[in-house]
């Protein structure tokens, strides 16, 4: 069974040289069986250089839950990128899919399972062409 150590209060360093371990100011190091029963760590212990201590839980990052995309951004976005002059394939490479269904959804456009990121976005793009007036409301 092994144990966590780390220096105690007054202890700037610890090195043993037979099993090899250093533990400096802050560290936590698991110390197996063997090495605890090595005559230098066992002073070290009794003699407060080293003390024993509890392993820190590693915290779970919290899972943040994705945004909901407003198509309705994406399709301004996409609109305000096709009037400045941007090339299909620059607009087509500023999307993922996800992106690309929720303006496809806002422009009214039904997305269908093999639809691409590329068949969308010349379809939205196919609208800015068709009517034009009809986006400026």
């Amino acid at each position: 069974m092994s144990k966590f150590v780390t220096l105690g209060d007054k202890a700037q360093i610890f090195h043993d040289q037979a099993t090899g371990i250093t533990v400096r100011k802050g560290q936590v190091v698991e110390l197996n069986v063997r090495q605890l029963s090595v005559p230098h760590i066992k002073r070290a212990l009794q003699g407060g250089h080293l003390v024993y201590v509890q392993p820190k839980q590693k915290e779970k990052p919290a899972v943040r839950e994705p945004e909901p995309l407003d198509g309705e951004k994406i399709l301004a976005a996409i609109k305000k990128k096709f009037d400045k002059g941007q090339t299909r394939e620059k607009i087509v490479a500023s999307l993922d899919l996800e992106k690309a269904k929720a303006a496809a959804e806002a422009a009214e456009i039904e997305v269908e399972e093999g639809d691409t990121v590329e068949t969308i976005c010349d379809a939205i793009l196919e609208t800015f062409t068709e009517n034009p007036e009809e986006e400026e409301k």
